[in-house]
């Protein structure tokens, strides 16, 4: 059945994957040997499963079942197949040579299956489209039946030849390997059999070399080799035949630099291992074996640091932990209570069980992440104050929310420690003292006075007869026993915080600030870098060695993330190390910092910061060149080094960037009437059904209906991304986002520059496309010299005239001072781009834009 090139191929595609990796009883013969384990069985079944699964793969995995069912699973999956299906068999474990030469597998319980045999003959009477798979010795006796069928849909592929044994799982990992760097370099809408069958006998041959292992050669079905065209096992991912009718404008719109959470290189390993590290356990305090304090991730800008940090906080902080309420919860903090701690006779404001705490026996202690960026930071002072800001910002959030009672006692209780006690409590007092006091004082003695220089006069007040002294005495003494009520009120029952400094509960205070003693006090607490004016540390050491203490009292642990440290200054730099030093420090209580940055410049920037020790090779360990790199030595326990993406890696990119988009918009209903194919404003989602758009021509032409379809989607223009974007010597995540946000960027230039009716046209300057925005992206110093003029002509234009010609290519490149050895790899490069009809065609269009 040829591949439906409208809807997809329309192909319906199984896989079973069988493995046996414990096998009991006697061998088929009757012997007493017993069958060695194979460990990895099951973990390469799974592995292949996962590496179908782009292909449009659902795999069903079948382990260490006796023989019969072993049988029964591969007949089944085989007749159930329907006749527009594909059906891929592997099986990973022991096999057995009947009497008669055949090969039967042999399941857990140590007996044989059916013969492999008997399974492809039953494939060719269902007339099933099977793929076979076979990890395990012998293998190749099995390719002789599919050979024997030459007019049938069946292909095998064996681990071992007829006489030969196969070895610990390495076939399967040179399939799973050989079909990513295939999804990678083929421009065709499947990967072929001609191209995989090499594929997988290199792939194997590097890793019996890399492992140091016995030899081991595959078998295959070599008339298929003839009739490449009928293996449509493995389409190509991220892409479907076109429609004929299809009208394909670019949907992505570029991507930014922000980190991404999701793990688009592959590197769950990794992030999982870190994860495990960061991860607290019950016995992480001062423990010496508790794990690493200090983890860098270390790696050239753009390799992914960020992200792999972010994937290993994010799996984290999604692990449930528990936490449990304060045992206790306060009431506001009454001012006769401060006035009493402020004293020092009265009981403690605050205690541990206000706090929220992790249960006792937990195995997952809730943690507390903190994340640091240096870079906003100069001086010494303001790097210690943004580290213990967002130490505590964090804590808060956790542990001592702003909006409860407990928050406010516990930093009044830890403040009051540091200033002049009987200072505050007077100033306390003043402040609690009601206004109207004064005031009715004044009153009472004003007309006491005033009725004594006067005659005395009675009045009657209800029953009772007054002098017109005591009246007036009567109403300010009323007056004055208010005040006092009020003040006395003020002092039991009103809060503190009323009468105080804000700073004094909701964070630690210099030690110098005496609240209202002074009046530009509270201004200067508000300050954020007045300890840093003053010569004082914005939060002292020892306040932040107290929190954390009760952080890890109440069964808290915290982990610093801090990024881009390799973007400060020098100074910055070292200060960031020191103040990581002084935490790490055995007093400390336990606290992880996982950093982010490039080592190299990191070492070079601590190197400057310690001007006096360059010369000090004492300092540095004999294999350091230099001394920060002692430095680092010592500071740092985990240095766990990213590399660039590997080339095989950025189909899996691809496939992850070009696949999120937003929602489809409806169908467009009326006439398109659009000379060219201009970018879409609402890209269509992956998976869904791309809108139709109309072609109307004139009165009495027929109606054409085309189907919207996502240029970067084409089969061509995707193979051309990927073999250009692996091209890249330091490959990474973010220059193969900046390399497609440069792409549709001139795809989007020319569809208005130069408008195409045609749309193979459109996509095959796609492709040129692609070359150019390789050119701009990966030689960036280079742009200006070979987009320069000269006598009027394209740099560019000179450079491919001239690439043909030793000679001239280097006057060329003399004359556009494209010379020395940093433009060297530019030279080598782009000109093995311009010696192709793709990279002169590019060339060309260059023109129009550069």
């Amino acid at each position: 059945m040829p591949p439906n090139s409208a809807t997809g191929d329309g192909l319906n595609r199984r896989a079973l994957l069988v493995s046996v990796g414990f096998t009991a009883g006697p061998d088929p013969e009757g012997s007493e040997a017993s069958w060695p384990r194979l460990p990895f069985a099951a973990a390469a079944s799974a592995a292949l499963g996962s590496a179908l699964e782009p292909f449009g793969y659902e795999p069903r995995f079948v382990a260490d079942l006796a023989a019969s069912e072993v049988s029964k699973q591969i007949e089944d999956a085989i007749t159930s197949t329907p006749k527009d299906g594909v059906l891929i068999v592997h099986f990973v474990g022991h096999s057995h040579v009947t009497v008669s030469g055949q090969l039967a597998v042999i399941g857990a319980d140590g007996q044989k299956t059916r013969t492999t045999e008997y399974w492809v003959d039953l494939a060719a009477d269902h007339d099933v489209r099977l793929l076979l798979l076979l990890d395990t010795s012998h293998a190749g006796r099995a390719v002789r039946s599919s050979e024997q069928l030459p007019n049938s849909n069946i292909w095998v592929i064996a681990g071992a030849d007829d006489d030969h044994a196969a070895f610990s799982g390495r076939f399967t990992a040179a399939v799973i390997e050989a079909l990513r760097e295939l999804a990678a370099d083929s421009g065709d809408p499947y990967i072929g059999y001609p191209a995989l069958v090499p594929r997988v006998a290199d792939v194997l041959d590097r890793l019996v070399v890399e492992a140091q292992a016995l030899p081991q050669r595959i078998s295959y079905t070599r008339l298929d080799l003839l009739r490449p065209n009928e293996f449509f096992f493995f389409p190509l991912r991220g892409t479907r035949p076109a429609s004929p009718n299809a009208r394909w404008e670019v949907q992505t719109r570029g991507y930014g630099d922000r980190p991404t959470f999701d793990d688009h290189l592959r590197r769950e390993a990794l992030w999982r291992s870190l994860a495990d590290l960061i991860e607290p356990t019950a016995t992480t305090a001062d423990d010496q074996d508790s794990g690493p304090t200090v983890l860098v991730i270390d790696g050239p800008w753009g390799t992914g640091k960020t992200s792999l940090a972010g994937l290993a906080r994010q799996h984290l902080e999604a692990t449930e932990r528990a936490a449990e309420q304060p045992d206790t919860k306060p009431g506001p903090l009454r001012v006769r209570d401060a006035d009493r701690a402020l004293s020092g006779k009265g009981p403690a404001v605050w205690e541990p069980a206000m706090m929220r705490h992790a249960p006792a026996a937990t195995t997952t202690p809730p943690i507390i992440s903190v994340r640091f960026d240096p870079w906003a930071h100069q001086t010494t002072e303001q790097v210690w104050a943004g580290l213990t800001r967002a130490l505590l910002d964090a804590v808060e959030d956790k542990l001592l929310p702003e909006s409860e009672e407990s928050t406010r006692r516990y930093w009044f209780q830890r403040n009051i420690s540091k200033l002049d006690r009987m200072a505050l409590r007077r100033s306390l007092r003043r402040a609690t003292i009601s206004p109207l006091l004064a005031v009715s004082a004044l009153a009472l003695l004003v007309p006491i006075i005033a009725q004594m220089a006067r005659s005395p006069d009675d009045y009657n007040l209800l029953v009772f007869t007054i002098a017109g002294s005591n009246i007036a005495v009567l109403l300010t003494t009323l007056a004055l026993l208010g005040s006092i009520g009020h003040t006395l009120w003020r002092y039991f029952r009103r809060p503190a915080a009323d009468f105080l400094p804000a700073d004094l509960f909701v964070g630690p205070i210099p030690a110098d600030a005496t609240s209202a003693e002074k009046p530009a006090a509270d201004a200067a607490l508000r300050d954020p870098y007045y300890r840093a004016r003053s010569g004082y540390l914005y939060l002292r050491q020892h306040d932040v060695f107290d929190v954390l203490t009760d952080v890890e009292k109440a069964g808290h642990y915290v982990v610093v993330y801090i990024d881009d440290l390799d973007r400060c200054s020098p100074r910055t730099t070292a200060d960031v190390f020191e103040a990581i030093n002084v935490f790490v420090n055995a007093s400390f209580p336990v606290t992880r910092f996982v950093l982010c940055l490039d080592a190299t410049v990191v070492v070079a920037h601590l190197d400057e910061a310690y001007p006096s020790l360059g010369g000090q090779r004492k300092f540095a360990r004999p294999l350091d060149p230099t001394p920060g790199w002692s430095f680092l030595r010592k500071v740092v326990q985990l240095l766990v080094p990213v590399t660039a993406m590997a080339p095989g890696r950025v189909e899996d990119l691809l496939d992850d960037l070009l696949r999120s988009r937003p929602d489809v918009p409806d169908p467009v209903s009326a006439p398109d009437t659009r000379p060219s194919p201009a970018a879409s404003e609402q890209p269509a989602a992956a998976g869904a059904p791309a809108p139709a758009l109309i072609d109307q021509g004139s009165a009495g032409d027929s109606v054409v209906v085309r189907q919207l379809e996502a240029l970067e989607h084409h089969p061509r223009v995707r193979a051309s991304l990927a073999a250009r974007a692996a091209a890249f010597p330091q490959l990474s995540a973010r220059e193969v986002k900046r390399f497609l946000t440069t792409w549709q960027f001139y795809v989007r230039v020319f569809a208005r520059v130069d408008p195409l009716a045609e749309q193979d046209d459109v996509v095959e300057r796609a492709e040129h496309l692609v070359l150019l925005a390789e050119l701009l992206v990966r030689w960036p110093a280079a742009q200006r010299l070979h987009s320069q003029r000269v006598d009027g002509r394209l740099g560019l234009s000179l450079l491919a005239e001239s690439a043909g010609d030793d000679q001239a290519w280097n006057q060329t490149l003399r004359r556009l001072r494209l010379t020395g050895p940093h433009h060297d790899d530019f030279a080598t490069g782009v000109r093995a781009i311009l010696r192709t009809p793709e990279g002169l065609a590019m060339t060309k269009r260059a023109e129009s834009v550069l």
